[in-house]
């Protein structure tokens, strides 16, 4: 979390995909461990609504989005909350 940058919500030593498979493994490890779900929710969140105008994690390569829609869908899995 300390590459985290909550202004655009991705992790600054990583490429766009990267930071998917980032937090990917940050809800991963919150699942693993036991931690509160709610726990996810903070980056996740952040993550999803500091992207104005990407807010679909959409882009021209579809390996980079299937990056994207793991993440969601772990976010989901974990918290069950759809609006992440």
């Amino acid at each position: 979390m300390e590459r985290y940058n909550l202004g655009n919500g991705l992790f600054d030593t990583t490429s766009w995909w990267n930071s998917a498979n980032a937090l990917t493994a940050i809800i991963d490890n919150i699942r693993v461990t036991g931690m509160a779900a709610t726990a996810t929710s903070s980056p996740a969140r952040t993550t999803s609504t500091s992207r104005p105008g990407k807010a679909t994690f959409i882009n021209d390569y579809n390996d980079d989005v299937a990056w994207w829609g793991l993440a969601w869908l772990a976010a989901y899995d974990l918290t069950g909350d759809s609006n992440i």
